[in-house]
C-alpha cells in the first residue's frame, strides 16, 4: 500500500448510483437490484447500424452502413469512430491480437481494423465477388464467410469452398465448441463441427440473423421478426415486432444485442446482469468509498455477483471488499502518494458472476 494522500485531496468518481444524486447512501448500505427494461437502447443516434461486436474486453464495436464507419461505444455513451470509408460494412470478428476483420456486404471485401494504426486489406474487393452475409473466426489467420450460394474459407493469401448450395442471404454463428452454425432459407439451420460433419437442426423457425451465447444457447431473429433464444429441440420467444432486417450479437455476460437498422440503434436484453456507469460520486482519499452499483438482474437469474480491481494508475492503490451476502455493491479502498502529478486516470473494475464477466471503466478526476 502506498501512503495516504493530503487530507484535502478529493476524487470525483464517474459511475452509477443506486439512488438519485439529490440522495444519499447511509454507510455500510446498498440497496437491492433493479428490474431491467424488457428492451432498452444502449447507443445514441446512428445512421444505420447494421453489426455488432462485443470484443473480448466487453467493449461494444458497432458498424454503420450510412457512414461507411466501424466505432466502438464508450462508458460515456458516446462512439469513438476507428475506421471509415468502408462500403456497406457489416458482419465483424476479433482476431487473436485485438484486431478486427470488417466485411463488406456489398463488394466482398474484408479489411483489418488495427485501433490507432489504420486500415489493412484482408480480402480484395472485385465487382465479379459476391457481398459477405456472415463471419465467423476460423483456425489461424482466417475466417469462414457466408457468400450467396455458399460457404467459404479465406486467408491473406489463400481462399477455398467449404460448402455449396446455400441460400442467396445465409449467416453465421460460432459455437462454444468450435462448429459452426449456418442459418440457411433454403435449408433451414445447419451445424458444421470441427471434424467437417454436417447436420440439420430440425424443428427452427425460418432465421435471418444468429448469434451463440458462452453457454451454448442459440439466439436469433426470425423472418418473422421475432427473437428467440433456443437449445437442443426447443426455445423460447422473447420478442417479437423486430424489423426482418435486425442483426442480434451477444455480450461477455450473454446479454442479448439487437441492431435496428430501421430505427438507427443498437437495442439490449438482459438476461443475466448489467451494470451501467452514469452518475458521480466525491470521497477523500484514504477513506473507504462505497460504491453502490444498480445491477439490473434478470428475474431468473440467480448466481452472486463479485468485483475485483483489474487495473488503477500509476500511484494508486485500489481495493475492492465484497459486501456480505445479498447487497449489490462493494467497498473501495483507494490510496494514493501521487495527487500532484495525477490530474486524471481511470480505474478498471472485472465484474465477476460464474463464468459471466463485464468490465467496468471508473473515470477518475482529481482536485482539491
Amino acid at each position: 500500500m502506498r501512503g495516504l494522500a493530503a487530507a484535502g485531496l478529493l476524487a470525483l468518481f464517474a459511475l452509477s448510483g443506486c439512488v438519485p444524486a439529490s440522495q444519499s447512501v447511509p454507510a455500510g448500505m446498498c440497496l437491492s437490484p433493479v428490474a431491467p427494461q424488457a428492451l432498452e437502447p444502449i447507443t445514441p443516434g446512428l445512421g444505420a447500424p447494421t453489426g455488432a461486436l462485443v470484443t473480448a474486453d466487453d467493449r461494444l464495436w458497432i458498424a454503420d452502413a450510412s457512414s461507411g464507419a466501424v466505432g466502438r461505444l464508450n462508458p460515456d455513451g458516446s462512439m469513438t469512430v476507428w475506421a471509415q470509408g468502408l462500403h456497406d460494412p457489416g458482419s465483424m470478428v476479433e482476431l487473436d491480437d485485438g484486431s478486427l476483420l470488417v466485411a463488406e456486404r456489398e463488394t466482398g471485401a474484408i479489411v483489418q481494423v488495427i485501433p490507432g494504426l489504420g486500415l489493412f486489406l484482408f480480402r480484395a474487393a472485385d465487382r465479379h465477388l459476391p457481398g459477405i452475409t456472415g463471419m465467423v473466426n476460423a483456425p489461424g489467420d482466417s475466417v469462414f464467410a457466408a457468400i450467396p450460394g455458399q460457404l467459404i474459407r479465406v486467408s491473406r493469401a489463400h481462399e477455398e469452398i467449404i460448402l455449396h448450395g446455400l441460400s442467396d442471404k445465409p449467416s453465421l454463428a460460432l459455437e462454444p465448441s468450435g462448429g459452426i452454425l449456418i442459418s440457411d432459407r433454403n435449408i433451414g439451420l445447419q451445424r458444421l463441427d470441427r471434424s467437417g460433419v454436417l447436420g440439420i437442426i430440425a424443428g427452427v423457425p425460418p432465421i435471418r440473423s444468429i448469434a451463440v451465447d458462452h453457454h451454448g444457447w442459440v439466439v436469433f431473429v426470425s423472418d418473422t421478426g421475432e427473437l428467440w433464444r433456443w437449445m437442443g429441440r426447443t426455445g423460447t420467444r422473447l420478442l417479437s415486432g423486430l424489423p426482418a432486417d435486425a442483426t442480434v450479437a451477444v455480450d461477455q455476460a450473454d446479454n442479448i444485442l439487437v441492431v435496428d437498422p430501421q430505427r438507427n440503434r443498437v437495442l439490449r436484453l438482459v438476461t443475466s446482469f448489467i451494470i451501467q456507469p452514469a452518475r458521480r460520486v466525491r470521497a477523500a482519499f484514504g477513506k473507504a468509498v462505497m460504491l453502490c452499483l444498480p445491477i439490473e438482474r434478470a428475474s431468473a437469474y440467480k448466481e452472486p455477483i463479485t468485483m475485483s480491481v483489474a487495473e488503477a494508475p500509476p500511484g494508486i492503490a485500489a481495493q475492492v471488499r465484497q459486501q456480505p451476502a445479498g447487497t449489490q455493491g462493494a467497498t473501495l479502498s483507494l490510496l494514493s502518494d501521487l495527487p500532484n502529478r495525477l490530474k486524471q486516470g481511470a480505474i478498471v473494475l472485472d465484474v465477476q458472476s460464474g463464468t459471466l464477466k463485464q468490465r467496468l471503466f471508473v473515470t477518475l478526476d482529481f482536485g482539491g
